[in-house]
């Protein structure tokens, strides 16, 4: 009787066992569920100075992509593209499943982001002399829209997903722009990988570019093209939700072969409205009026520009400098809970060695080259080389990555996944080896007193970035 019972027992422990885990897997709370994944995927063993993989060629541009089946980039949960875009020509109407940031390269734009349920508190005007422009001067003046605004080479700009957005590229040469998107952040519902939802123009399968060329990329054979959103939905219904004519549904639903970045003719170019020129706030805006979605959404700032030198929140004349922008700076940044900064290295300068402690890191090198070294928590370097011009490297949280720039300097741009991110560095001020006791330096790195007090005091003057050692001054204070 007694064996019985204990089999018994023994049976609905392991029923027990067997429902909580499947419980574990499919019913507990998403967010752990992602974190483990998360886990999962952050066993590297080595991580890449990576470039893009897939292009796609649209009417007004390209946008290219970098590869996210790499192991560094399901660690870090993100996605990254890249648009290049034309003189004259407009990205199509998009939004996406997860929130980003994009980084300004090269070039300047017009750039639009629809937040759902704010006013239309912006008018546009022209004011230009044309006969084709006059006959619809009395339109353009009378149109009202949510803010758009001007973005330009520096400019870091962040997009919650879900918002539409567009951007047109009114300068004389090409707009580059690379965006990050985080996957794992919470505002995605839905699996980690990238979605863009186009409401214009036409969405092409991405090429696959040739690995037997460098930089002069070969393209498999193009898909064909899937329609936009729009173009999916019932004409007849479109045109009762819209108020408009059957005949215009059916004009806006043709086929559309311009991909998603759509040139503009001279006409249209010359109607398309300048924030700077014909832009004004309306004065009919109701103070009593404002709620917290226009607080937060509606009349939020959603760039920052990486390049004022004046506001580099670290600086040496010799090292270089630090601009970085997070949620204290950009509010909109809390929602999305990302944020970014923009490095400086003048040539041998280094940046000391240091790591994040809550977000993963995306470097973008935009110019000149370094070397980079990467340490994972086993002591192993996941990471030791040249990091050039257009290359994109992860960073894990906690891994201590330490940077020296080349003969002609270096310059990147890094992402993270927080909106406010902390780091820790290794030495200099404020540091872990100037906060730690010179007893306990000299026990851990089985050093003397005197070595360990030259370890904290050599460098106590420089934070972060540190200038070239001369080599009769390098090993003395």
């Amino acid at each position: 009787m007694a064996t019985k019972r204990l089999s018994l027992l023994l049976l609905l422990l392991l029923s027990l066992l067997f429902v909580s885990r499947c419980a574990a897997e499919s019913e507990c709370d998403p967010e752990e569920l992602q974190h483990l994944r998360e886990a999962r995927q952050c066993r590297l063993k080595q991580l890449s100075a990576s470039r893009p993989s897939r292009r796609i060629e649209s009417e007004g541009g390209v946008t290219e992509y970098w590869d996210d089946t790499e192991d560094q980039f399901q660690c870090a949960g993100v996605s990254v593209r890249r648009h290049i875009i034309q003189p004259g020509s407009i990205t199509a109407l998009t939004f996406e499943n997860s929130p980003s940031l994009f980084y300004v390269q090269q070039g300047r734009a017009v750039f639009g982001l629809t937040f759902p349920g704010c006013p239309e508190t912006f008018s546009s005007g022209d004011s230009s002399r044309s006969s084709f422009e006059e006959a619809g001067r009395s339109q353009l003046e009378r149109d009202t829209h949510q803010k758009v605004q001007r973005i330009q080479q520096g400019d870091i700009v962040a997009i919650v997903p879900g918002a539409v957005h567009w951007c047109f590229n009114d300068g004389d040469q090409q707009l580059v722009i690379t965006s990050i998107f985080d996957l794992n952040n919470q505002l995605n519902q839905l699996e980690p990988s990238l979605r863009t939802f186009q409401l214009s123009g036409s969405i092409q399968e991405q090429s696959r570019f040739s690995e037997q060329e460098q930089f002069g990329y070969e393209q498999e054979e193009r898909r064909p093209n899937r329609w936009n959103l729009v173009s999916a939905l019932d004409s007849q219904m479109l045109s009762e939700v819209l108020n408009i004519p059957l005949d215009t549904v059916k004009q806006i639903q043709r086929p559309d072969t311009r991909g998603h970045i759509l040139t503009m003719d001279q006409q249209q170019q010359q109607t398309m409205f300048r924030p700077e020129v014909y832009e004004r706030e309306q004065e009919r805006r109701d103070q009593e009026a404002i709620n917290g979605i226009d607080e937060t959404f509606c009349f939020a700032r959603v760039q920052y520009n990486l390049d004022r030198r004046g506001e580099a929140d670290v600086f040496s004349s010799q090292a270089g400098r630090l601009n970085s922008v997070n949620a204290n700076k950009l509010p909109i940044l809390k929602l999305i809970d990302m944020s970014a900064e923009k490095g400086n290295l003048r040539p041998g300068a280094i940046f000391s060695p240091h790591w994040s402690m809550n977000a993963h890191t995306v470097v973008l090198v935009t110019r000149g080259e370094g070397r980079l070294q990467v340490v994972d928590d086993r002591g192993w370097n996941v990471f030791n080389g040249r990091v050039r011009q257009g290359e994109i490297i992860v960073i894990p949280q906690h891994y201590v990555s330490m940077n020296k720039a080349g003969s002609n300097g270096i310059e990147w741009v890094a992402f993270k996944t927080s909106g406010m991110p902390m780091s820790s560095q290794l030495s200099g001020r404020s540091s872990m080896i100037s906060g730690t006791p010179v007893q306990v330096l000299a026990n851990s790195f089985r050093i003397s007193i005197g070595q360990a007090r030259q370890l904290k005091q050599c460098r106590r003057q420089h934070f972060l970035l540190f200038p070239p050692a001369s080599s009769a001054a390098a090993g003395s204070c």
